[in-house]
């Protein structure tokens, strides 16, 4: 909804609390739904809004996450997240977990892998002092993960050296360092890297 349709519906509405006259009321009420029905036209002819948007969303949800991704794939062919999707199935049995980081909880989904470690994500002061960290070690060790996926760089928030995940969760990367080898080919999407056990 455009602005100024925003503007001519609150107008309504105040008219209507100040008790003004009634055509004023309905006059800005009609203005504004006038304008909002001009304004998806607009939006439909360049192109910005689909028909089928409502029903294709839905039918994209309603589905396992195999054929949400099957179906993406043939109107998105060339996005990166396939390429990850693809890395992890082929580094990775249906039943083996993976461990996503920072936060990237749509591919435990999307690929049908549990997460690792008793973690989906890692966020500063989210179970990240050093008890927490070495539980997720050994929970990792129990559990014999074999793949870490990560933003590159190890992530972040807010930009803030001090808030990637190698500057809060010093633990848990040393064990990675020692048990894991970095994935050094271009088989992964840039701005991922990889992590796989030893």
């Amino acid at each position: 909804m455009p602005g100024w349709a925003l503007v001519a519906f609150i107008a309504a509405v105040l008219a209507a609390k100040l008790q003004a006259p009634r055509i004023v009321a309905l006059s800005a009420l009609a203005m504004g739904m006038i304008i909002c029905v001009w304004a998806g036209i607009v939006q439909h002819t360049m192109g910005q809004l689909n028909p089928h948007f409502a029903r294709d969303f839905s039918e994209f949800y309603a589905n396992r996450p195999q054929i949400f991704v099957a179906r993406l794939r043939t109107v998105l062919p060339n996005h990166p997240y396939f390429k990850l999707i693809d890395f992890i199935d082929t580094h990775t049995a249906k039943d083996e977990r993976i461990l996503a980081l920072p936060y990237m909880t749509m591919l435990y989904v999307d690929t049908g892998r549990p997460f690792a470690g008793g973690q989906m994500m890692m966020a500063p002061g989210y179970f990240s002092d050093d008890a927490d960290q070495r539980l997720m070690v050994q929970t990792m060790k129990n559990q014999n993960n074999p793949l870490i996926v990560e933003q590159a760089g190890g992530g972040g928030y807010d930009n803030l050296p001090s808030r990637k995940t190698r500057a809060y969760e010093q633990i848990f990367y040393q064990y990675v360092d020692t048990n894991y080898e970095k994935v050094t080919d271009d088989s992964l999407p840039p701005g991922t890297e990889a992590f796989i056990h030893r």
